[in-house]
C-alpha cells in the first residue's frame, strides 16, 4: 500500500516510493508487477507503465451482529490449493493456510460429486468481517458459499472486495443487501504470464493480500 499524508501529497512522494519499491523489485528479477489501484492513483501507475487487468469493486453489507459461530480449524486441503493456485496465479497456499488459523469459522469448502467446486475464506478486522478469496465453478456454489459465509460470520459490517469480471456474484451481493462502496483496478507491469482465471474469483483476498 501507498499512503501519503493529505498535507504532502501532489508532491511526488507517492512516485517516488512507487518507484522505489519497484526498482527493489527489478533487482530481484521479478518479471511481473501487480497492484490495485484506486481511481486516484490509477493515472500515476499507468504513467509507470502499469496497464489494467480487471476490475474491482468494494461492497459492503451493514446489519445486526449476532453470537460468534464455534468451529473445528478445517483440515488443509491439496485441492483447494491447487485450484486457488490456477485461478490466481500463484502459489498461496501459506497465506491461505494463516487464513483458516485464524478464522476457521469463516473457512468454506464446497464439492460437487467429490470434487472442489468452491471455497471460501475470510477474516476478523477491527471494523468489519471481510470475505474473500472467494472462489468457484458454478453459480451454485458461489450462492452456497456466499450464504454460508454471512451465517457465519458475526461481524455487523461485512466487505467483499468483488472481480467484476465474474458471472454471478455481483447480483448475489446485490440480492443479500450488499451496497457499492470504491472502486478499484487491477494493474499489471511486465510479462504478466500467470493472470489466472479472474472470471473463476468472485472476490479476491482483499488489497493489501491480492
Amino acid at each position: 500500500m501507498v499512503l501519503v499524508d493529505p498535507e504532502f501529497r501532489r508532491q511526488g512522494i507517492g512516485a517516488t516510493l512507487l518507484a522505489r519499491a519497484l526498482s527493489r523489485l527489478d533487482v530481484r528479477g521479478v518479471p511481473c508487477d501487480k497492484l490495485d489501484a484506486t481511481s486516484e492513483g490509477k493515472p500515476l501507475h499507468e504513467k509507470l507503465g502499469f496497464q489494467a487487468e480487471y476490475e474491482i469493486e468494494r461492497w459492503m453489507l451493514s446489519r445486526r451482529g449476532k453470537a460468534l459461530t464455534k468451529v473445528p480449524a478445517p483440515p488443509s486441503s491439496n485441492e483447494v490449493f491447487e485450484l486457488d493456485r490456477n485461478v490466481f496465479g500463484a502459489d498461496r497456499s501459506a497465506l491461505l493456510m494463516s487464513f483458516a488459523e485464524q478464522a476457521p469459522e469463516l473457512t468454506l469448502v464446497e464439492r460437487s460429486n467429490e470434487r472442489v467446486s468452491g471455497y471460501a475464506f475470510g477474516r476478523k478486522g477491527s471494523e468489519a468481517d471481510h470475505l474473500g478469496p472467494w472462489v468457484a465453478r458454478d453459480g451454485a456454489s458461489v450462492s452456497k458459499l456466499l450464504d454460508r459465509f454471512l451465517n457465519r460470520s458475526s461481524g455487523e459490517v461485512v466487505f467483499v472486495d468483488l472481480v467484476k469480471a465474474n458471472a454471478w456474484a455481483e447480483r448475489l451481493l446485490a440480492e443479500r443487501g450488499f451496497r457499492l462502496s470504491r472502486a478499484l483496478t487491477r494493474m499489471f507491469q511486465g510479462e504478466n504470464l500467470n493472470p489466472g482465471q479472474p472470471d473463476s474469483i468472485c472476490a479476491i483476498a482483499g488489497p493489501e493480500f491480492g
